[in-house]
């Protein structure tokens, strides 16, 4: 039987959910650099006066102690690291921070550790901020994603027939993930055409910041719209998080028409 300090262990994670548990507690899930994704009970954290109210925002970076039990983690402390709520929560900054820590939760297992994906959500909250327009950065986000799990369709071969792509024979088809040569590809509809451009763009966005080949962060509109299709397809459906934007966008202009 494990001793008590051996049940007690200290963890570096990021926030990336909370739902209420009863009165007064929250399940924090924490995606951490040990670890991978974990949940744990943060008892009495929803009553007044909690010392951990204030530290489990979304976002938030933590060292958190934990006490591991036979069903649940529950946490005994927790000290503040980086706290990225208060730069989050600005109208064009929180709908991309949600879909990213959305993603996390949904594609990573529990108790697995991975800590590259740690590092690439850690530098993506903390860049967003200082970002004119953050969803500018959810496409190489999600492409790092996918392949970092080792799930990323295949960016510079056909999915079908394995031949390596060209300029101007690379197609994506919305059912696909993956990219399709000519002959492979269903149709030859200019609108699933990649252009040679699009097709590097593509490339240099899914490569890691120290690659010796070109690396991009932005993605072109194509581009952008052809990650997001195969999130979908891998998801099964889309993320809740993306309609949090339209919502603040409305509610941002109804009050502007009340103000005048």
């Amino acid at each position: 039987m494990a001793s008590r300090n051996e049940r007690r262990i200290q963890v570096r994670g990021i926030v990336i959910r909370a739902r209420a548990l009863g009165e007064a507690d929250r399940v924090m899930t924490l995606f951490t650099e040990e670890h991978g994704k974990i949940e744990a009970i943060a008892a009495g954290i929803r009553r007044s006066g909690s010392r951990l109210s204030g530290l489990f925002e979304l976002g938030n970076e933590l060292t958190v102690d934990l006490h591991r039990g036979r069903s649940w983690n529950r946490v005994v402390g927790a000290t503040l690291i980086a706290g990225e709520w208060i730069r989050l929560i600005r109208p064009e900054v929180y709908p991309v921070a949600t879909q990213m820590l959305e993603s996390i939760d949904l594609m990573c297992e529990l108790d697995l550790a991975q800590p590259d994906v740690f590092l690439l959500l850690r530098d993506a909250l903390t860049a967003l901020p200082f970002h004119a327009d953050p969803r500018h950065l959810l496409p190489r986000f999600f492409l790092r994603l996918l392949i970092l799990l080792g799930i990323a369709p295949l960016c510079d071969r056909c999915i079908d027939c394995g031949i390596p792509l060209i300029e101007e024979q690379a197609f994506a088809e919305t059912e696909r993930e993956g990219l399709l040569c000519r002959h492979c590809a269903s149709t030859d509809r200019a609108e699933d055409r990649l252009r040679a451009e699009d097709l590097a763009n593509l490339q240099a966005l899914g490569r890691p910041r120290n690659s010796k080949e070109r690396v991009a962060v932005f993605a072109a509109p194509r581009v952008a719209h052809i990650i997001e299709g195969w999130m979908h397809l891998h998801l099964g459906r889309r993320l809740r998080s993306e309609h949090i934007g339209e919502e603040i966008q409305q509610m941002l202009k109804t009050a502007d028409n009340q103000e005048a």
